[in-house]
């Protein structure tokens, strides 16, 4: 898409008042791709926050490490340093922040009313950027809990989509377990979990997806330069294709 300069930052050439309900695409400086899809006729907004990471983008060493990162994302910020704190500036702005660490992918998202959707950008950009990593342990015990529902009493897997990926591609990274393994998870530390952080949480590896009852698209795309500008630009994560020899079982 062709881009027009205005001031400070690049604006597409089709803004809502063109369209409604089409998306507009455009990327920020530090590589961050926002996409917004105005649709007027709601009484809600959401953004998401979508980024590389998940079981695709770890080693046998740091599986899990992505999941145990999304964990700590409710965890605070500066500016709200409890997980109470945190939850309640969310909930203070009709919405409750929602996580979850796939395979391929993790995401943040949040639904708001239409008229806290500025505020509650801020509050994302600032728990994607700016997390504390505050009460580790107790964090940690809550992910030992899910491991733990996928094992038998004797410690094997029994989860059906664990299973099947394992069997699918065995040793490739989409055959990993999504959060990890008991053994691996006493091992993460704040440093490691700051390390992934800093590679993952990054222009060049999240997309911003705002939609909704989204008012001046001009104005919002300024919000979320202020709200998501201090990302890295980091580098783009590379991914290992699966072999194709899957085997057929009898």
């Amino acid at each position: 898409m062709r881009h027009t300069r205005d001031k400070d930052l690049f604006f597409p050439m089709r803004h809502a008042s063109d369209a409604a309900d089409e998306a507009i695409d455009h990327v920020l400086p530090q590589g961050l791709r926002v996409v917004m899809v105005p649709q007027p006729s709601v009484h809600r907004a959401v953004a998401a926050l979508f980024l590389r990471a998940g079981s695709r983008f770890e080693t046998k060493a740091t599986n899990g490490l992505s999941h145990f990162l999304e964990h700590m994302l409710f965890r605070g910020t500066p500016r709200f340093p409890t997980a109470h704190a945190q939850a309640l500036a969310f909930e203070r702005l009709g919405g409750t922040l929602y996580a979850a660490t796939h395979v391929d992918h993790g995401e943040m998202s949040v639904t708001v009313p239409p008229k806290n959707l500025r505020a509650i950008l801020r509050l994302l950009g600032e728990v994607a950027k700016e997390p504390i990593f505050g009460e580790l342990e107790v964090e940690r015990g809550i992910v030992r809990e899910e491991i733990l529902e996928d094992l038998d009493d004797d410690g094997r897997e029994i989860d059906a989509d664990n299973l099947v990926r394992a069997l699918m591609f065995e040793d490739h990274p989409l055959g990993y377990t999504i959060t990890g393994h008991i053994n691996s998870l006493d091992r993460f530390d704040e440093a490691m979990l700051r390390e992934h952080h800093g590679r993952h949480y990054t222009g060049e590896n999240a997309v911003l997806c705002v939609a909704g009852n989204l008012g001046d698209t001009r104005e919002l795309l300024r919000v979320v330069e202020d709200a998501f500008g201090g990302l890295p630009r980091g580098k783009k994560l590379e991914v290992m294709a699966p072999r194709r020899d899957q085997k057929r079982r009898a």
